[in-house]
């Protein structure tokens, strides 16, 4: 499995690269990813670079003058750490067991006391 980023133009309205291609910013970097439906297993994720104004630009957030941005709307996989990401699926799934935990120990809570 390959992750890439969400465009493949510089983005940046200011830059003098603004809507040309970007370029592969290093070798694609082996990645841990986490699904509900696949379990876990490995891939790569792929970097490209604005030769312009050296922005980053990864799979779900791009570096721009040190500052990370993150896209518009939910992608797929969501990089919780460094080589590690989770699809979002499963990140809504830990939220509903969350949520459902909590209504259980209040209700648990309340019937007991």
């Amino acid at each position: 499995h390959m992750i890439y980023p969400k465009v493949n133009m510089c983005t940046d309205p200011s830059c003098p690269g603004h809507g040309h291609l970007l370029r592969l910013w290093e070798s694609p970097k082996h990645e841990v990813f986490f699904t509900l439906s696949q379990g876990v297993y490995e891939g790569f994720a792929v970097h490209l670079n604005c030769r312009k104004c050296s922005a980053i630009y990864y799979p779900s957030y791009v570096i721009r003058d040190n500052v990370c941005e993150y896209y518009n709307g939910i992608p797929e996989f969501i990089q919780i750490a460094e080589h590690i990401y989770m699809e979002h699926t499963l990140l809504e799934h830990f939220t509903m067991l969350s949520v459902w935990d909590s209504i259980v120990l209040t209700f648990s809570h309340n019937t007991y006391i």
